[in-house]
């Protein structure tokens, strides 16, 4: 049970940071800089958990953080990697 919502926790970065991804580089304006700053913190947010951990002050597992960490930036490039890959088969069913 604790292993599966660890599991969830990891996959929420994941998907949030897909999200954001998708989503800062459409608006303009105040709304641009509102995004990127939210996708900044969200990226920087468990290496603050990292420390807090090594400090005793979070209750998830280091490895966990770490994984929370790496799926951070794998979400932040999910989307750019599945236009690639859309763009690609486009072009392939265009031959």
């Amino acid at each position: 049970e604790i292993a599966a919502a660890h599991e969830q926790i990891v996959g929420h970065q994941k998907a949030m940071l897909a999200f954001l991804g998708k989503h800062v580089v459409k608006p303009e304006g105040s709304e641009r800089a509102a995004l990127f700053g939210y996708l900044v913190w969200r990226l920087v947010k468990p290496g603050v958990r990292l420390v807090r951990r090594g400090l005793g002050r979070d209750p998830l597992p280091a490895g966990v953080i770490l994984r929370m960490w790496w799926n951070c930036w794998a979400g932040l490039t999910a989307y750019p990697r599945a236009r690639r890959l859309a763009r690609s088969r486009r072009e392939q069913r265009a031959r």
